[in-house]
């Protein structure tokens, strides 16, 4: 019988707003096997609600890290990871959650020819002012036949993102491309998702409505502009060493390069040569 089991790994730091309706949404789905919480060092209420629901559930298991110390979101993940036992891994941010049945049909599927899946995600804006900011539905639909298809189409399209949370992948293949980058600030899932596609087989899932939800507010990481930048500056450095192992369209090495150039300040030179006179002798 193909083993379906299955961990979702979620990341905490100080998430007391978000945390109940959580965890609620993880109790309810009867495929998990195990629902592993690393809590990253907060510092308010977190401990003690996830505390409760672990009381009530025996498959929830309470991760911190030495000392209960500040590690980031790619370490804590990574503590998860390396904990779970299952043969399947999926991933929950606090400030997301999961509809009912989220894994009914994962749970009735054979996927023994593929590594993992992914599926679209719906956003829950709860400031209605950041809804031009982000998509509203986030999913790549597309499927690829051809060794790592799908990776140089999420490089060469800057629009294309496949969500870390509508993910449901090996554990075995995250251990090969060597966990999330504990050097990344932000962008870790992006580069996650970027170096599986370079080694595994992963398919579009059509559950037809978003069961996987993502929560948009003013705390996210991404409303902070400049620490955006400094984050997909380093994030286009690391790549720019790494393209080469893969076997990249020049549209994608192109993107790649284009990236680090405007993040490194490149691109006031190149809008200049661009420009040429127009541009003008004062700067």
């Amino acid at each position: 019988m193909t083993d379906k089991s299955l961990a979702v790994i979620i990341p905490v730091f100080n998430g007391q707003e978000f945390i109940t309706r959580c965890l609620q949404s993880m109790i309810e789905q009867e495929e998990l096997t195990e629902i592993i919480i690393v809590d990253d060092g907060s510092t308010d209420n977190s401990i003690d609600i996830i505390n409760a629901f672990a009381n009530k559930d025996t498959r929830i298991q309470v991760l911190q890290h030495k000392d209960n110390t500040n590690l980031g979101r790619s370490a804590t993940r990574n503590l998860g990871i390396k904990s779970a036992s299952s043969r399947w891994i999926t991933f929950c941010d606090i400030d997301d959650y999961f509809l009912a049945d989220r894994f009914k049909p994962f749970a009735t599927t054979n996927f023994d020819a593929i590594d993992g899946t992914h599926e679209p995600v719906q956003a829950d804006y709860k400031n209605a002012t950041l809804s031009s900011s982000t998509q509203e539905v986030t999913a790549v639909s597309k499927n690829f036949d051809q060794p790592r298809g799908l990776q140089d189409f999420l490089i060469s399209h800057r629009e294309e993102r496949i969500s870390i949370i509508s993910l449901i992948i090996k554990k075995s293949k995250i251990e090969d491309i060597g966990y999330f980058d504990e050097n990344l600030k932000a962008g870790e899932d992006t580069d996650l998702i970027w170096r599986l596609t370079g080694i595994s087989s992963l398919r579009y899932f059509d559950v037809g409505a978003p069961r996987v939800i993502r929560g948009v507010h003013n705390q996210n990481t991404y409303q902070n502009r400049e620490e955006v930048h400094q984050s997909r500056k380093a994030f286009y450095k690391k790549w720019m060493t790494e393209m080469e192992q893969y076997n990249l369209s020049a549209a994608a090495k192109n993107r790649i390069t284009e990236s680090h150039q405007y993040y490194n300040g490149s691109n006031l030179s190149i809008l200049k040569s661009k420009l040429g006179r127009l541009w003008g002798d004062g700067g």
